[in-house]
C-alpha cells in the first residue's frame, strides 16, 4: 500500500528533543514528522543506512541512534568509509 501525504504547513525549524527512550522496545525515535514521531523499529528494519545531502541532517540521526544504543545497552559498530 503507498501512502501520499501532502501538507502546505511548514514544519517547525527548531524541535525540543524529548530524552525518553523506550527501553522495552527495540524501537528508536529518529525525529518527528506531520503524522508525529518518526521511529525506526529494529527488530523490523535490522540494518540502517543513512544517506543525504550536505546538512541534511545524517549526522544528528546518527548521533540520536548512537545516544539511544548506548542508553539501552546496545553493542555498537560504527564504521567509516573516509
Amino acid at each position: 500500500m503507498i501512502q501520499i501525504l501532502i501538507k502546505k504547513a511548514d514544519l517547525p525549524k527548531i524541535l525540543e528533543y524529548n530524552n525518553e527512550v523506550d527501553m522495552e522496545t527495540d524501537t528508536f525515535a529518529i525525529g518527528v514528522g506531520y503524522n508525529g514521531i518518526v521511529t525506526i523499529d529494529l527488530t523490523k528494519t535490522p540494518h540502517i543506512m543513512i544517506a543525504g545531502e550536505t546538512g541534511s541532517g545524517k549526522s544528528n540521526i546518527l548521533k540520536l541512534l548512537v545516544y539511544q544504543s548506548l542508553i539501552k545497552c546496545y553493542d555498537i559498530t560504527l564504521i567509516d568509509f573516509k
